[in-house]
């Protein structure tokens, strides 16, 4: 899954200036609070922008150097040692990989924590603050949830936590309390463009504009749809949706959607993207230009009743973070949805 564009190599960062003011300058003169949440959408470049704080914080202490970025030939930068995961101030905590099947596992669990605890309590090099990167705090399960709340509520010395959540209901309320919450705004269409192309990305105005209506100003669901090719399984999810069918044999879809963690995030994505919009178009509050989309929207209001959307919608968010945490049969969800979508 490509993560935002390449978060720990990023060389520029784009949008929200102001929180990153915020951060650098208040680290600096030693008046952040030590434990800070970062909101908002996921894939629009949170954890990205902790990754540049991070190198331009490091830079501007140990050489007061705040253009470290131009300069590509510096060997062994506190730049190059993040991007390497290998700096010894900075740690970054997201879901182990799974080598059996090499994706993420659903959760960050205790023993991560713990190893955190080791890296606090290690000598600080050159007097360097110690940034801890919790990505995401959504994947902590109750035990890490409870052990990170301790680490907090006693923090060292010049160490910061940042914790990135892409749902802030989802964080433990004792952990929310304790840290300053800010929210990041999604990119406008023009910084959306900027982020794509950084990846080397050149598509048709059109194409662009397309995409950031489809993810909801995310370039890193953008990028995301576009290196893993989900275009055959939208459009073989569409036709089954619009189609109201649930007498055809589903077995080749569910086995696509259910074969990996990301596909089936993007296929709930999907499904709730239709049925929000179904929703506006419904109550004539739907400001969507893309006219492939605008037609699958417009058939899908025809044939389901606002009750029955809305039913849907809520039976989804209500149990989507169970079947990550519970690890329940994700095939036998994604068949519950399609019998929902089909019974009249």
């Amino acid at each position: 899954m490509n993560e935002f564009y390449n978060q720990k190599k990023a060389k520029k960062y784009i949008g929200n200036n102001d929180v990153f003011d915020f951060l650098y300058y208040n680290i600096l003169n030693n008046k952040l609070q030590n434990s800070v949440i970062i909101y908002g959408q996921k894939g629009i470049g949170k954890s990205t922008l902790i990754y540049y704080l991070a190198k331009k914080l490091f830079s501007k202490i140990n050489t007061n150097n705040e253009k470290f970025l131009n300069d590509e030939n510096i060997e062994n930068s506190d730049a190059n040692l993040i991007s390497n995961g290998s700096h010894p101030n900075f740690l970054s905590i997201t879901p182990i990989i799974d080598e059996k099947n090499k994706t993420k596992k659903n959760n960050i669990i205790i023993d991560q924590i713990r190893d955190l605890k080791k890296f606090i309590n290690l000598t600080s090099i050159n007097k360097l603050p110690k940034i801890i990167l919790i990505d995401a705090g959504d994947y902590l399960n109750n035990n890490s949830s409870n052990a990170l709340l301790k680490i907090i509520e006693e923090p060292n010395e010049n160490t910061f936590f940042f914790i990135v959540s892409h749902s802030l209901h989802l964080l433990l309320p004792t952990i929310r309390s304790r840290c300053i919450k800010i929210e990041m705004k999604n990119p406008n269409s023009n910084e959306f463009k900027e982020i794509l192309m950084l990846n080397e990305l050149n598509l048709p105005e059109q194409e662009y504009n397309n995409l950031f209506e489809f993810s909801y100003a995310s370039p890193g669901f953008a990028l995301n749809y576009i290196d893993n090719d989900y275009s055959q399984i939208e459009s073989e999810t569409m036709e089954l949706f619009i189609n109201n069918i649930f007498d055809k044999d589903i077995s080749s879809i569910l086995k696509k959607v259910t074969s990996d963690n990301n596909t089936f995030i993007f296929f709930l994505y999907l499904i709730k993207f239709l049925l929000i919009n179904t929703i506006k178009y419904e109550l004539k509050i739907i400001d969507l230009k893309n006219e492939y989309l605008l037609k699958k929207i417009e058939i899908i209001s025809k044939l389901m009743p606002l009750k029955k959307i809305i039913s849907l919608l809520d039976y989804i968010n209500d149990n989507e973070k169970r079947i990550f945490t519970l690890n329940l049969d994700k095939r036998l969800f994604v068949t519950d949805i399609f019998s929902r979508i089909s019974i009249n």
